[in-house]
């Protein structure tokens, strides 16, 4: 073994045992199920401004037309429960991560106050939680559409996919914030409003969450960083070299 391989070998050791290696691998899976949320968010974004674009041929409101009209009120559904999915993925990963041993007391604490300013009390975010059980246990609910028609297609306004907030089943177990979010939005709230606020929200968070791990962890997460890419640099030299 040539010096460079053994000086290889140690770096991979030393990444190993470094104490921010583990909390740079926890954050890694914190970053993918945060590319789960963003991801289904653009998905259903894009089907929706296809949908209420002005200029989109498909008539919703004929009558020959009601089969093709629940064909794409399913699939809006389908990824409307793949972003309420992404939110409860997203909420249990962050909970875990939270609970690793190289999580401190007060980094712990500083972290439950950003939740309850965020999240916990807050009407859009219990809704959506709750929204997600109520889907996947109780019922898929109903949404609609609204289209202005001009005089002709120019004329024509955006239409609006909305979620039906007036016939959600009352007897689920809705939470008191989420409950409250029902009664001021009813009887219905455009989707595209849901999906784009509670981003808004998500994207505000993370760099809470992350601007606390750089407070309280950032050397060891800095100096496994610098080891890692250490190594790449070595192996990437290593590699011309054959």
């Amino acid at each position: 073994m040539n010096a460079k391989d053994k000086y290889f070998d140690q770096l991979q050791e030393r990444i190993k045992n470094h104490p921010g290696k583990p909390i740079f691998d926890a954050l890694q899976v914190y970053g993918a199920s945060l590319n789960f949320l963003f991801g289904n968010c653009n998905q259903l974004r894009q089907l929706l401004h296809v949908l209420e674009d002005p200029k989109d041929p498909i008539n919703f409101t004929g009558f020959d037309n009601r089969q093709q009209r629940q064909n794409l009120f399913d699939e809006t559904n389908r990824h409307f429960h793949n972003f309420l999915t992404s939110i409860t993925t997203l909420v249990d990963h962050t909970r875990h991560l939270m609970k690793r041993d190289f999580v401190k007391k007060d980094h712990q604490q500083e972290y439950q106050i950003a939740v309850k300013t965020n999240f916990a009390s807050d009407p859009l975010a219990q809704f959506l939680q709750d929204f997600r059980n109520y889907i996947t246990h109780y019922a898929i609910p109903s949404i609609g559409f609204t289209k202005q028609f001009g005089s002709t297609l120019a004329d024509s306004k955006p239409g609006e996919l909305y979620v039906d907030l007036a016939h959600l089943e009352k007897r689920f177990n809705w939470s008191a914030p989420g409950r409250m979010f029902i009664e001021q939005n009813k009887p219905k709230i455009p989707m595209l409003k849901l999906v784009d606020d509670y981003e808004m929200k998500a994207r505000g968070f993370t760099d809470e969450f992350m601007a606390l791990f750089r407070k309280h962890r950032g050397q060891e997460l800095n100096e496994v960083v610098f080891l890692m890419q250490e190594s790449n640099d070595l192996w990437t030299n290593m590699i011309g070299e054959m």
